[in-house]
């Protein structure tokens, strides 16, 4: 159930902070770009951004509930 109620703190996150969701975005065309036949390489080159991002979601969701 956490990772599901993650998931759409992520989602909510970017669809309410466009620049995050663009730069996500761009990030996600750069490295299918670089990696077209490599999947794993693609989520290795993400991990770092989603996790930050994650990060950024779960407290902007605590605080909207808090508020």
């Amino acid at each position: 159930m956490f990772f599901f109620r993650i998931h759409l703190y992520f989602k909510e996150y970017l669809i309410n902070n466009s620049e995050d969701a663009r730069s996500y975005g761009d990030l996600k065309i750069k490295l299918a770009k670089q990696f077209p036949n490599d999947i794993h390489k693609y989520q290795e080159g993400k991990e770092f951004f989603v996790n930050e991002l994650v990060k950024k979601a779960i407290n902007w969701s605590l605080k909207r509930t808090f508020c």
